[in-house]
């Protein structure tokens, strides 16, 4: 029995029945991939969960390679440092800080600086902001954690109100809307540099005795998820 042989008008519809299943599968793709940013419209809470996680997980690596650079390394304090091109802010210490003593250095900490927008709240232009996203400073106390030495805090500007939630959450803080309460320090202070100073920066009330939380800072309308990488 002969095989019928595809004309060139049953080919050409063969082909595009692919090209339509080759766009709709990329159309799929792009959708899924924008519903898990928070740029790409509200995140769901599940996902909220999730980002969470992912966000204190980097915290708690950032905060073990602290520790590790101290312990192994041999770092002090003050030897700390987050220098890193990949920061707008200027994180150089004087003398220059060695190398084995660097978060974000491979002979460091050996931590990969995250530029990642899915923790960031969806009104926010990312691209104008991914070089300020981090702020890490030691200028400031959490009431009840250690000594009345300030902290050395990893700081992430501009949560998503959800996100905000979450950590608020799992800190067993609670409100009520998506505004969360205002810090009484300044999360917006001096890049850490290697000197600790207090003045009368000091967080109380609501977040005292906090390992970590989302805030809102006085004056700003964007959420701030503060971390402590170093207890004093």
């Amino acid at each position: 029995m002969k095989r019928k042989k595809l004309g060139t008008t049953e080919k050409g519809n063969v082909l595009f029945l692919i090209l339509i299943a080759v766009a709709l599968f990329a159309a799929l793709s792009y959708a899924v991939t924008q519903s898990s940013r928070s740029g790409g419209g509200d995140i769901s809470d599940e996902q909220a969960k999730l980002l969470t996680a992912q966000l204190l997980s980097y915290a708690n690596n950032m905060k073990t390679a602290v520790t590790r650079m101290k312990i192994t390394n041999g770092c002090t304090d003050a030897d700390i440092s987050f220098e890193t091109d990949m920061s707008a802010y200027d994180y150089s210490h004087s003398p220059t800080a060695p190398e084995k003593c660097r978060v974000f250095h491979p002979n460091g900490g050996k931590i990969q600086y995250w530029e990642n927008p899915d923790w960031l709240r969806s009104d926010l232009d990312f691209n104008s902001v991914k070089t300020y996203l981090w702020w890490i400073v030691g200028d400031q106390d959490i009431e009840g954690l250690g000594s009345p030495a300030s902290e050395l805090l990893l700081n992430f500007v501009g949560i998503d109100y959800k996100i905000c939630r979450e950590i608020n959450r799992l800190a067993g803080i609670t409100y009520s809307g998506d505004t969360p309460p205002t810090a009484s320090g300044s999360n917006y202070a001096v890049p850490f540099k290697g000197v600790y100073t207090l003045a009368t920066d000091s967080e109380d009330g609501t977040f005292a005795n906090q390992s970590f939380f989302c805030s809102q800072t006085g004056g700003s309308t964007n959420p701030v998820f503060t971390f402590v990488l170093l207890e004093r």
